[in-house]
């Protein structure tokens, strides 16, 4: 669209200053040190060995999954 307003061929570009389309709010996701603590004291050593792991690498989770 910018090309086509830069060059004359349409008068007006309908996508400029778009601006964001929706609001995330993801504070629901965040797991607390409570939540942490309760997981690891229930869960088995590899579960522990992950979830520390993905806590520390900050790795989405889909590439938390892919790792070997």
């Amino acid at each position: 669209m910018s090309f086509a307003k830069d060059r004359g061929i349409i008068a007006t570009n309908p996508c400029e200053r778009g601006g964001r389309l929706y609001v995330a709010d993801r504070k629901d996701k965040i797991w607390t040190e409570q939540d942490i603590a309760a997981v690891l004291a229930v869960a088995s050593s590899e579960i522990q060995l992950a979830l520390i792991l993905a806590l520390w690498s900050g790795q989405r989770q889909g590439d938390f999954l892919r790792l070997p």
